[in-house]
């Protein structure tokens, strides 16, 4: 019998630690680690870099701060970064990535198709430079996934962070969130239904000097869930309906004080729609921004059956009346009865820049059960409205 102690059982105990020793070196994944690529489908060493082209895992278009012709690599969430110089950049099949970067002032940048995967249960950013206005570069029938959350950020400058995000095929398999509340910008969303899927939102925050705004730019039904968590009035984001016969029917959520708007209305009569159910403790701002040059009547309709925000309703006019009309022929008009919750505090508010009418409610409009007419008028008060005492104050907005 061999004792514990014999050397031939420390020689087998060495072995066999050296053996599971060498299979566990071989089962540890190889960490990549994470890179920052640019687009370069020219093969140029430097600026300025960008153009048309397809990103893939098969097309050599990267630059990685060195060499020019790499190819992505989907192992690791890289950054991609985006030029000056604007172009088609046609997504084949499915890229994993980190965070999207747009560095263009000028011209727009468009990503059309394929599928991009985020970081597993994180967060993909998707950032434009300071300065780049508005619409200008565009997401197109693109398929998210992988990703909890999908946040587009801008900067501290205004304006930045333009983005339209557009086509029947665009869908988000988790949360969009507009900024990250210290930025400013503007998305251009022209996507209906619910890109972004049942259990899911779109959150639209504030930021310095600002705040970010989702500019609904197409006509149709939007159903998507919004939280607001803008502060205040149009000029600091919000809900911006921009398109005639748009009706945002998802349920909204303030979570501060914030804002629902009408936008710029060149011509004939438009009418803009509300039916989704607006719910939380804040004030909510309905107002106009740029108002009908033509001689039509436009107005933002507030027509949810079971609204239930506790704040104030601050009623402002819009910038500019329709032509040859006062500033309030574009209105607040509630579709039912109950549009409002029952006791909240209607403030209209003076715009002086443009004329002394207050923001008014629609010629017979309902207010939980009764039609008010036209003009209100330019005086405090408290207003006993067909069987609910809500107090009436006319304020500059």
């Amino acid at each position: 019998m061999i004792s514990p102690t014999h050397p031939q059982n420390s020689c087998f105990r060495s072995l066999l630690f050296s053996t599971l020793l060498i299979g566990l070196v071989a089962l540890t994944p190889v960490l990549h680690a994470q890179v920052s690529w640019t687009w370069d489908p020219t093969g140029v060493t430097s600026a300025p870099f960008g153009g048309a082209g397809t990103w893939s895992t098969s097309n050599a278009n990267w630059f990685n701060g060195t060499t020019a012709g790499n190819l992505w690599s989907n192992s690791t969430a890289d950054t991609a970064n985006f030029g000056t110089t604007a172009g088609t950049v046609i997504i084949s099949g499915s890229v994993s990535v980190g965070a999207i970067n747009f560095n263009n002032t000028t011209g727009s940048i468009i990503l059309f198709g394929g599928t991009i995967i985020g970081p597993s249960g994180g967060t993909l950013t998707i950032t434009s430079a300071a300065g780049n206005f508005f619409s200008a570069n565009q997401i197109s029938n693109s398929k998210f996934t992988g990703a909890a959350n999908y946040q587009f950020d801008g900067s501290t400058t205004i304006p930045s962070n333009g983005m339209t995000v557009t086509g029947a095929a665009t869908s988000f398999a988790g949360n969009v969130i507009l900024g990250n509340g210290t930025d400013n910008g503007e998305i251009a969303w022209n996507v209906t239904g619910n890109p972004v899927g049942v259990g899911n939102s779109i959150t639209i925050n504030s930021g310095t000097g600002g705040g970010f705004t989702l500019d609904v730019t197409a006509a149709g039904s939007f159903t998507a869930n919004v939280n607001l968590n803008t502060l205040g009035a149009r000029q600091n984001g919000g809900l911006l309906l921009n398109a005639n016969n748009a009706n945002w029917a998802g349920n909204i959520s303030l979570g501060a004080d914030a804002s629902i708007s009408m936008g710029t209305v060149t011509s004939g009569s438009n009418t803009y729609t509300v039916s989704g159910n607006i719910s939380g403790s804040h004030n909510l701002y309905l107002s106009g921004w740029n108002v009908n040059t033509g001689t039509g009547f436009t107005q933002l309709v507030i027509s949810g059956s079971n609204n239930t925000y506790t704040g104030a309703t601050l009623i402002g006019a819009g910038l500019t009346g329709n032509a040859g009309l006062p500033a309030y022929s574009q209105p607040i008009a509630l579709g039912r009865s109950n549009a409002l919750p029952v006791g909240t505090t209607i403030i209209l508010g003076i715009n002086a820049s443009s004329s002394p009418y207050p923001g008014i409610v629609a010629p017979n409009s309902l207010i939980n059960g009764g039609s008010i007419g036209g003009n209100w008028g330019n005086s405090n008060g408290a207003f006993d409205l067909h069987g609910f005492n809500q107090s009436l104050t006319v304020l500059p907005l």
